[in-house]
């Protein structure tokens, strides 16, 4: 096992580095998005527990009620997709849970087992579940090729209308 830090403590001082940030980030008239973790299986092994924060709704929920309104949450659908089956939770849950908060979305898809940024398909679990009035949807895919990657734009722009 590798020593880790206190979850609570760990918990404490990001909340608290968050407020202090939005202090900031509100009088430059910024809104802060806090971004999901992701936990694969192999992390799981190696630290025998969750060593992560934000990577369950519970800790979402209690990190979004105890900041600033303008502290809102980006998730990542294939954080969120490792996540949960590592966890073993359900990510439409996690979604529905942490609803009002999410103001962004970092778009790929994987095998569950990892965060690969694969492109997303047609058949990708989330596009009944995610909002589809954001400003803010990111494709974080790894392509080289323009033309695929046109393609990958068309296909969320279809999928959020």
């Amino acid at each position: 096992n590798r020593k880790i830090n206190n979850k609570e403590e760990a918990i404490k001082i990001l909340v608290e580095r968050l407020n202090s940030l939005s202090i900031f980030a509100k009088k430059e008239g910024v809104e802060l998005l806090i971004e999901n973790n992701v936990l694969n299986k192999e992390n799981y092994e190696t630290f025998k527990q969750n060593p992560l924060l934000m990577t369950s709704s519970e800790d979402v929920l209690y990190i979004m009620k105890n900041t600033s309104n303008n502290v809102n949450l980006l998730v990542d659908v294939a954080h969120l997709k490792v996540s949960a089956k590592t966890l073993n939770f359900n990510s439409v849950d996690f979604l529905k849970i942490c609803d009002p908060w999410i103001k962004a979305y970092h778009l790929s898809d994987n095998d569950g087992d990892y965060d690969s940024n694969d492109p997303v398909t047609e058949n990708s679990w989330f596009w009944p579940h995610i909002k589809k009035n954001l400003e803010h949807y990111v494709l974080e895919i790894k392509y080289d090729n323009k033309s695929a990657l046109l393609e990958q734009k068309d296909l969320v722009k279809k999928n959020i209308a």
